[in-house]
């Protein structure tokens, strides 16, 4: 953890690190348990705070025009240094981390990554590894938090799902499931909203490994054109959709054999697979919205060619 935030550190926002610290500086591992703590286990944690701290107070400063005492103060106070375990242990107030900043230059300039909204994010290989804990470890820490972090969280995932490992994105469901398994029935509204949107989150990535699944199985085809014909028609069943969970499982299946289609060299024959495929999926886009209107039309008013509405609860009719 500890190589990934230096070598990803100039890509965080003051907010990130900010919260990162929150923490850090809560849970530091030093005489919160009657436990003693590896020494090299301190060196290590006392190093993050300093490199949190120094990018974080960098960026701050680029963003304000306050005196720079003033910024170090305050990042320390939204850190939560003072009151925290890490803060007791230091004797900081605000002069003294302002102090304790100076001594230790965490004041100076550091690189600062300015990324634009539509950059992603590159992981080398070697943190892979890594990369796939910490995105599990940020669901668990957000999940029934009513903050912006479980919609951050939410984003990030889904986001970066195309580098994460099948295995990777499955511990996410697997604990997804069974949290959303356990979502009490009489939820106020506003945590009954947060809930809903982490059972879309299961949805979408069980929605991405069963593409993948099936990407797999063409793959496997290694271009046999006559068996990946048979693998299309195994798949598209039309006459087995009932639902809109029909519609959504047959259409995210055909996607998986639309990625592998367009990741091989192209000729005639995937042409004309492609060509099968894309009226399947353009059946079945119609289908689900025939059913939409069936189990759920009762609840949203049509505005327009696809555009719902939804009804306010008092308007809602069976």
């Amino acid at each position: 953890m500890l190589k990934v935030s230096e070598e990803y550190l100039a890509w965080f926002s003051a907010r990130t690190i900010v919260c990162s610290l929150r923490d850090l500086v809560k849970e530091y591992p030093f005489g919160w348990n009657e436990e003693s703590v590896p020494q090299e286990q301190v060196e290590r944690y006392e190093l993050l705070i300093r490199n949190l701290t120094r990018q974080g107070i960098s960026k701050e400063k680029k963003n304000s025009h306050y005196k720079e005492s003033y910024i170090i103060m305050e990042f320390g106070d939204d850190a939560g240094f003072t009151h925290s375990i890490w803060g007791k242990k230091m004797k900081f107030d605000r002069d003294s981390f302002y102090q304790w900043v100076i001594d230790n230059e965490l004041n100076s300039e550091v690189k600062i990554k300015e990324v634009k909204s539509d950059e992603m994010l590159h992981v080398k290989k070697r943190f892979l590894p890594v990369f796939y804990k910490v995105c599990k470890y940020m669901v668990r820490y957000s999940y029934g938090r009513h903050t912006y972090m479980p919609s951050t969280c939410r984003d990030f995932v889904k986001v970066n799902m195309e580098i994460m490992s099948d295995d990777a994105l499955g511990d996410i469901v697997e604990y997804l499931k069974e949290r959303n398994a356990n979502i009490p029935d009489d939820e106020g509204p506003m945590f009954k909203h947060d809930s809903e949107t982490w059972i879309y989150m299961q949805e979408d990535l069980e929605a991405e490994l069963l593409t993948r699944e099936i990407f797999h199985k063409a793959h496997r085809k290694e271009g046999n054109i006559k068996e990946l014909r048979g693998l299309l028609k195994e798949v598209m069943l039309l006459d087995t959709l009932h639902t809109q969970k029909d519609c959504l499982h047959m259409y995210h299946q055909l996607m998986g054999i639309e990625r592998y289609l367009l990741s091989v060299p192209d000729d005639l024959n995937m042409q004309k697979i492609l060509q099968q495929l894309e009226k399947g999926k353009n059946v079945i886009i119609k289908k689900r919205w025939e059913f939409f209107e069936k189990e759920e039309g009762h609840k949203y008013e049509k505005i327009g060619d696809g555009v719902y509405r939804k009804k306010r609860d008092d308007e809602v009719s069976i």
